[in-house]
């Protein structure tokens, strides 16, 4: 789970996808070819490069790896857990309240799901007008959520309301990544899932690693092709090809299977475009977009590089890669921006192996930000900022009394010993 492994695993996976791309997949990209230059393998080359040795130095920070000893899972913890996860919920139950309301109810919108009506207009026309922030962007806490109650269980097994809010956080992730085709959320809940159980396994034998690394994947691949399938294969059916069944789901694996090929060439494609062809930087508006946006004017460009994509490209294919997007930041430093990512993640993942619930938090719920870095830079967006809040949370429900008790406990020693001073000493 170290997170050079995970990225490298990545991008093992993405490079020979760029490589050898069918011509159906490159069909799908910008230039409808594959895009090289010396430049552009040089900068991704320095980017991986940097993330790796900024994860491995940071992760080896202290010495060896430190024995598993567990905090307990004290009365503040659980009730930091709690209200994690019930704003997960509330935030996706208010954002699911409202999208169901602008069609007429919850039946109309699983109706105009089922039968075919396009994901994409759905999402532009009913969900982004039904998000209502800050309540429905406390959804993005769904990850650490499902982090923090596997924690617990662990320590202390669960309560019904714990085992309750699990299964609703899941639900959340579940409606997010089929319902409204937001893959990466489903995403970061299975990740958080998957890494927390890992970390706070008692008996981590080699074929329990292999069981649930294969039925992750398994996961991630049903995930996929069920995304792919409500997102676009039933929209562009017709007759009995546009509803939901199990035939047509099975009938839509081969074009589910080609829009993967599509996700992973054109993100790498696209990022090896932009530093052919960007023009200029507009730091932090990838970087860190909400810096972009509460910053001074003029601070940093619009977010993306839409203006690249101004084509008959789909907008599910404007994925930029973690590199493309360091590019259109920094351009030939973006290698440094790269080498803070990955002193995050060593550090992240030195705090998780150690168990210390703030760190496990923190891996688990950004993990999924490596998993994507194919295609994506989200770690100081809304997905990785939300993971950051609650690891706050967390590591404060498990200080802040303990510093309480302490003081409490020195101004009574201070009282003692004033009591028990002896005549002329007090």
């Amino acid at each position: 789970m170290h997170p050079g492994v995970l990225f490298g695993a990545v991008w093992v996976i993405a490079v020979p996808a760029w490589m050898f791309a069918s011509p159906d997949v490159l069909a799908g990209s910008i230039s409808g070819e594959r895009a090289t230059s010396t430049k552009a393998l040089l900068f991704f080359s320095a980017c991986i490069l940097a993330f790796l040795l900024g994860a491995v130095a940071a992760g080896t920070i202290g010495g060896g790896r430190p024995a598993r000893q567990p905090r307990p899972a004290g009365d503040g913890l659980v009730l930091a857990a709690r209200l994690i996860a019930l704003a997960a919920v509330l935030g996706g139950g208010f954002w699911l309240f409202r999208s169901s309301m602008r069609v007429g109810g919850p039946a109309n919108l699983l109706h105009l799901f089922l039968t075919g009506y396009s994901i994409a207009d759905l999402k532009v026309l009913v969900y982004t007008p039904s998000q209502f922030p800050p309540f429905t962007t406390m959804v993005h806490l769904s990850p650490a959520a499902a982090s923090l109650l596997l924690y617990l269980r662990s320590q202390r097994g669960w309560h019904r309301v714990d085992r309750l809010l699990f299964i609703a956080v899941v639900a959340v992730g579940c409606f997010r990544g089929l319902l409204m085709a937001e893959r990466l959320a489903m995403l970061g809940v299975l990740s958080a899932i998957v890494v927390t159980l890992l970390l706070t396994a008692r008996d981590l034998k080699p074929s329990r690693v292999a069981l649930w690394a294969a039925g992750g994947a398994g996961l991630v691949w049903f995930v996929w092709s069920a995304g792919e399938f409500s997102r676009s294969w039933i929209d562009s059916g017709a007759g009995d090809s546009s509803g939901v069944t199990v035939s047509n789901f099975v009938s839509s694996l081969s074009y589910s299977q080609t829009r993967l090929g599509q996700y992973l060439f054109t993100a790498i494609n696209n990022g090896i475009i932009i530093v052919n062809e960007w023009p200029g930087q507009s730091f932090p508006a990838n970087f860190a977009p909400p810096l972009n946006s509460l910053g001074p004017p003029g601070l940093g460009g619009g977010a993306g590089a839409q203006d690249l994509y101004r084509s008959a490209l789909s907008r599910e294919f404007t994925g930029e890669s973690m590199p493309g997007a360091f590019y259109l930041d920094a351009r030939e430093f973006g290698f440094a921006l790269a080498l803070v990512y990955g002193v995050f993640f060593g550090l992240a993942w030195r705090s998780a192996v150690r168990l210390s619930p703030a760190g496990i938090v923190l891996y688990a719920s950004t993990v999924m930000i490596i998993l994507d870095s194919y295609r994506s830079a989200y770690l100081f967006s809304t997905q990785g900022i939300a993971g950051m809040v609650a690891a706050a949370v967390v590591y404060a429900a498990l200080h802040a009394p303990a510093r309480r008790i302490a003081h409490r406990g020195a101004r009574e020693a201070v009282r003692r010993a004033r009591f028990t001073a002896a005549p002329g000493q007090g």
